[in-house]
């Protein structure tokens, strides 16, 4: 047998420490048929969820096969989570869009079964005006679903028809099925309907009588200067931004085809197409200073912005001229201890930052900068305090933050002491080798780290300094203890072997049926299994 030190001389060197993600690992399937039945090739078909005020986020795509089946995998980095909706879209040339919402994303793996396309409906109608003449030149517009409010999805939304001189319209390119309609024309106030059930055999009819239009005009300035800022004023969409919010917005939202208002040099951002009363708001936002949301139920008014503090996090290691990299940060707003809450509230205090975070930019692998109090990193307009620092190994450093005599800028220098080494094998059961995923946890770290092994389970790392437990990824396989605790000191080398035991994994099956109304459901119904 050979001995540990041999398998060592072989051993992979500088094999890779990376922050551990938990993989996501989500299927979607389903059949694309036409109206008859007969399966659909070249469909279109995405998978999105749910992305806060921002939309939906894409989450995986695919196209239909000549039988009308489709596979989606759910993208690992964009990954699922109970807080989110999520629907599919399909997309067939010369038939209606299709939108299924109400998708669980607690289902990891579903089959949809057919999933209909059909033909597009047709819509006629007219348009006049508040006494009663007709409106030229209005604008139709149709959103398949319910309606939130505007989002990066509905922006800019195209309309479907235009009346003409007698204020009607007719068209037949809009989706059956529940459907959002909304009609805009100039010096009218937009006009958005309940959403209505479209007819595909028979024309469907709208009216509609706009009321004349409501604008406000907002002047953005620097706060305490008074100069002019160059602003975006963007509409709420379902979700509020976590930023400074006006307490007297209501629930009134803007149309949903409605995009963001782009200011000039002078500070005027003009928001026009409002109806009389409006309660809605919007986001305002100017380059290097702190969004805040504003009501519009007031009327014309300045909008103050204060400057955004720019943090700069430097990372060093001693006796090194190698760069580290930094792998995570989180900033404490201020430095007053926290009270209360059975001591739970020191979490809410701190703010959380990884590489691809929208508030972060890398300067370099040990330089970033942080845009404190920003759209991302909102912190009350408080100050940051303290900075827990996080490198690609493991190492960990906490310091205070320095702020500028001009309280402008902070800085924040780390000097990390060298990391160890831990060489070795994880060995199987019955010499078995084979290459593992190795996950490495640091109490009161919430980033785990992973390694793998090589193809015979070597495996020679470098890891921060410090109290570290082992864990193997794979959960069909385990310790002898809970997990194998290591205490490494700065800048040694530490050779073991790791012992792994398989692990029985409980096998779960349910059985059942499903009725409504004491019948069999018409239609393939998802069921989700959680745990207490």
């Amino acid at each position: 047998m050979l001995t540990l030190g041999l398998l060592l001389a072989v051993a992979s060197q500088n094999q890779t420490v990376r922050p551990y993600r938990e993989p996501t690992e989500a299927w979607l399937s389903g059949t694309v048929v036409d109206e008859n039945g007969v399966p659909l090739e070249g469909a279109q078909v995405e998978w999105r969820k749910t992305n806060g005020e921002r939309g939906t986020r894409s989450i995986a795509r695919a196209v239909s096969r000549a039988d009308g089946r489709f596979e989606l995998a759910a993208d690992p980095e964009v990954g699922l989570d109970s807080g989110s909706e999520c629907v599919l879209s399909l997309e067939v040339p010369g038939l209606a869009p299709t939108w299924i919402e109400g998708l669980l994303p607690e289902v990891k793996e579903c089959d949809l079964g057919p999933v209909h396309v059909h033909p597009f409906a047709q819509l006629r109608g007219s348009v006049v005006d508040a006494q009663g003449n007709a409106v030229r030149g209005a604008s139709i517009y149709a959103l398949q679903g319910l309606s939130r409010g505007p989002s990066e999805d509905t922006w800019g939304l195209p309309p479907v028809a235009t009346t003409d001189d007698a204020g009607h319209f007719e068209c037949r390119n809009v989706p059956p099925g529940i459907v959002t309609l909304g009609v805009s024309a100039e010096g009218c106030a937009d006009l958005v309907f309940e959403p209505r059930s479209l007819a595909l055999r028979t024309p469907n009819e709208l009216a509609a009588t706009l009321q004349p239009a409501r604008t406000v005009v907002l002047h953005v300035q620097d706060e305490p200067s008074e100069a002019p800022l160059l602003a975006t004023c963007t509409p709420l969409g379902p979700v509020a931004p976590y930023v400074q919010n006006d307490s007297r917005i209501g629930k009134a939202k803007r149309a949903f085809w409605r995009k963001p208002n782009v200011g000039d040099s002078s500070g005027r951002v003009a928001i026009d197409g409002l109806p009389t009363p409006f309660d809605g708001g919007v986001l305002v936002e100017a380059a290097g200073h702190a969004p805040r949301t504003v009501s519009l139920a007031d009327g014309d008014r300045t909008v103050a912005l204060r400057e955004t503090l720019p943090v700069h996090v430097r990372a060093t290691r001693t006796g090194s001229s190698e760069r580290p990299e930094l792998a995570a940060l989180r900033i404490r707003r201020d430095t007053t201890p926290s009270v209360g809450m059975c001591g739970l509230a020191e979490p809410l205090h701190w703010l959380g930052f990884a590489p691809d975070s929208p508030a972060v930019e890398r300067l370099a692998s040990d330089h970033w900068r942080v845009e404190w109090n920003g759209r991302h990193a909102y912190a009350g307009r408080q100050l940051p305090g303290e900075v827990t620092a996080v490198l690609a190994d493991g190492s960990t450093r906490h310091a205070r933050v320095v702020l500028a005599a001009s309280l402008l800028e902070a800085e924040v220098e780390l000097e990390f002491a060298p990391p160890a080494r831990l060489r070795g094998r994880a060995v199987l059961p019955h010499g078995e080798r084979r290459k593992l995923g190795l996950l490495v946890a640091r109490q009161l770290e919430p980033t785990a780290l992973r390694f793998e092994t090589d193809d015979e389970g070597r495996f020679d790392v470098q890891l921060g300094a410090g109290s570290c437990w082992l864990f193997p990824e794979d959960q069909g396989w385990s310790f002898p203890t809970r997990g194998h605790h290591l205490e490494l000191a700065p800048g040694e080398t530490r050779d073991v072997e790791l012992t792994l035991l398989a692990r029985k994994l409980p096998d779960l099956r349910v059985r059942g049926r499903v009725t409504v109304a004491g019948e069999r459901p018409g239609r393939p119904i998802q069921l989700a299994l959680e745990r207490e």
